[in-house]
Formats: structure tokens, sequence, C-alpha cells
């Protein structure tokens, strides 16, 4: 068995609902790696797991990236 690599983030956001939405596109469950982005209020949390650091790395650097970009569209 692998060992799997998880991180949960959570940002707040003046349009939490409105942004997770775009992020929910990227939710996935595969045997080597898992992301799932939840709404709240006022925040988002995803939670991602990984079957290697670089992988977990590099979802979350992806989805902070997809998150800046439609948070600046929200607030336009």
């Amino acid at each position: 068995m692998k060992m799997m690599h998880k991180a949960t983030i959570t940002t707040s956001s003046r349009n939490g609902s409105e942004v997770a939405k775009t992020l929910q596109v990227d939710n996935v469950e595969m045997t080597n790696l898992s992301v799932k982005t939840l709404a709240g209020e006022k925040s988002i949390t995803t939670t991602i797991e990984a079957d290697s650091i670089g992988a977990l790395l590099a979802t979350a650097d992806d989805l902070l990236r997809c998150q800046i970009a439609a948070e600046s569209m929200a607030n336009q």
C-alpha cells in the first residue's frame, strides 16, 4: 500500500460559494489523487490527497492560482 499525503487549505473569501463553484470542477476521486472543494459563506476549504508530495504541492499550487483568478473576477 502506498502512503498518501494530505493537505487541507482553508482561505477566506468575500464570495465563498461563487468562487468555490469555479473550483469544484476540479473535484476528482482517483486512486492516486483526490481533490474536494467546499464552500462556506466567507471561506473555501479544499482537501487534497495524493500519493506523492510533488503531486500534492503541484495540485495545491494550481488550485490556489485558480482561486486567485476566480476571486479577482468575482470582485470586479
